[in-house]
């Protein structure tokens, strides 16, 4: 996964509303040189392995009881939907 939060943390989350034209072409800027760093480590693993391991990116483990309940009975629909 190609990622910069070094990068992007200094940002503050109004940056978000930002649109000008030069700040979008520093964020351009900025993602490609993530892609090229990340291309140039990873390049002797292109068709060999992974190289993200998404559980421990993204899947996080259901809180302990009584918290795991609580996730599921909102989850799971109500009876009378069909």
């Amino acid at each position: 996964m190609v990622a910069d939060d070094d990068g992007l943390a200094p940002l503050h989350a109004s940056s978000k509303l930002n649109t000008s034209r030069a700040f979008l072409q520093a964020l351009q800027a900025q993602g490609r040189g993530a892609a090229d760093r990340f291309r140039a480590t990873h390049r002797q693993h292109r068709g060999q392995r992974w190289s993200l391991d998404l559980r421990s990116s993204f899947l996080q483990p259901l809180p302990q009881w009584p918290c795991t309940a609580a996730v599921i009975a909102v989850v799971r629909r109500p009876p009378t939907w069909r």
